[in-house]
């Protein structure tokens, strides 16, 4: 059997008792075409033509063996028994198509582009909003003067507890200049463990200072 710019047609009749819905497959090489058997009787069939062949078929000199293997889930033998010879035949105009072989190897050279490092912005900018800041700093002044602070118990909070006040405004200095490091020079996970730490303290300090301050109001002392 030739096939040679033409179709090969098979047929296949079912002639078992009991129906099955079980696909049946044509195989060329890695190659598989299903075929549905529709039970005892009725004819299943499939075309192939030479484009549908695997390349190593068209490029054989010898006929091809076809078979036919019919099995099913079951225990019984499967049938696998020569049909016939196909005899592939080309036109020798042609070439026979080919197909790259995926091999491994060494790749081309891979050339990554990273953005730049971010920037700190102009320095007229930076010193525009750090003039913005200290410019609310006499505003919030005039407003203590106005609700009434009472500087004259500065002496008497030091005197009760000292160690509190200080160490809490020094704390809250202390983060002031850990931003100012982390503006400057630092980084995000420089800048964490100092805050930490300096927030765990002022939290500490500032309680106790803010309880002396409150034992103070309650005493009708402004």
């Amino acid at each position: 059997m030739q096939l040679w710019h033409s179709v090969l047609q098979l047929s296949l009749l079912a002639s078992a008792a009991i129906p099955t819905a079980a696909a049946s497959a044509w195989g060329f090489t890695d190659a598989t075409v299903s075929v549905n058997t529709k039970g005892a009787g009725v004819g299943a069939g499939v075309k192939e033509t030479q484009k549908d062949l695997p390349v190593q078929f068209l490029s054989a000199s010898e006929p091809l063996e076809a078979r036919f293997l019919i099995g099913s889930f079951g225990e019984s033998t499967a049938y696998n028994a020569a049909a016939f010879q196909l005899d592939v035949t080309r036109n020798a105009d042609e070439p026979v198509p080919t197909v790259e072989v995926s091999r491994y190897g060494k790749l081309p050279e891979i050339h990554h582009i990273f953005k730049s490092d971010p920037q700190s912005p102009p320095i007229v900018i930076t010193l525009a909003f750090v003039a913005m800041v200290l410019a609310t700093l006499p505003v919030l002044g005039g407003v203590w003067l106005f609700l009434g602070v009472n500087v004259n118990h500065l002496p008497t909070a030091l005197k009760s507890a000292p160690i509190p006040h200080i160490v809490f405004l020094g704390s809250l200095l202390s983060i002031e200049g850990i931003f100012f490091l982390y503006y400057s020079s630092w980084t995000l996970f420089q800048i964490l463990p100092a805050v930490a730490v300096a927030g765990s303290v002022a939290f500490v300090s500032g309680s106790r200072a803010l309880g002396e301050v409150q034992g103070r109001r309650l005493a009708g002392l402004r």
